[in-house]
């Protein structure tokens, strides 16, 4: 995708991967919708929402530190 200079050349890319997706699905007995995401829709906006470094239960805050109540 990154190679095709023209958006023809893309739009071909786009319908040459959906038919192999459409055999793929047809094999494996999985039903596609009839019309593609465009636009990049459905791939999500790149920005991570995880807890990040040190969010984990290894950090000695809260439940999981190892810490005995008394």
């Amino acid at each position: 995708m990154q190679n095709a200079t023209t958006e023809e050349d893309r739009q071909k890319i786009r319908l040459e991967h959906r038919t192999l997706m459409l055999e793929r699905a047809k094999a494996k007995g999985v039903t596609l919708s009839d019309t593609p995401m465009m636009n990049g829709q459905g791939m999500g906006n790149g920005k991570a929402t995880g807890m990040g470094m040190g969010g984990g239960m290894m950090n000695n805050n809260g439940k999981g530190s190892g810490k005995a109540k008394n």
